[in-house]
């Protein structure tokens, strides 16, 4: 077994676990409570002015957990593009 079959294998199952986890309800709930949860930090800080370092300490965990909901909305998709781009790949130096 070479580099690519190896890499066709692993790009398989990430898409046989992501693909059904993407188009499940589950996801698509858990998404929704995600950004809920990111347009109720940015309302926490944007609106409001620093008055201390403690309060910016604060707004820059804030800032954190909101980049992290993005995060784990995107991974997914992210992990399935890049499966498929590893397959297409695979794909065409068998063929060519």
């Amino acid at each position: 077994m070479d580099e690519d079959d190896t890499r066709a294998i692993e790009a398989r199952r990430a898409k046989n676990l992501f693909k059904p986890l993407v188009g499940s309800e589950g996801w698509g709930e858990l998404c929704s409570v995600l950004m809920k949860q990111i347009e109720m930090r940015r309302q926490k800080f944007e609106l409001v002015p620093l008055k201390s370092l403690d309060a910016t300490l604060e707004q820059e965990f804030v800032k954190g957990e909101i980049a992290m909901a993005h995060m784990v909305i995107q991974l997914p998709a992210s992990i399935l593009e890049d499966a498929q781009a590893v397959l297409d790949a695979v794909k065409e130096k068998e063929d060519g």
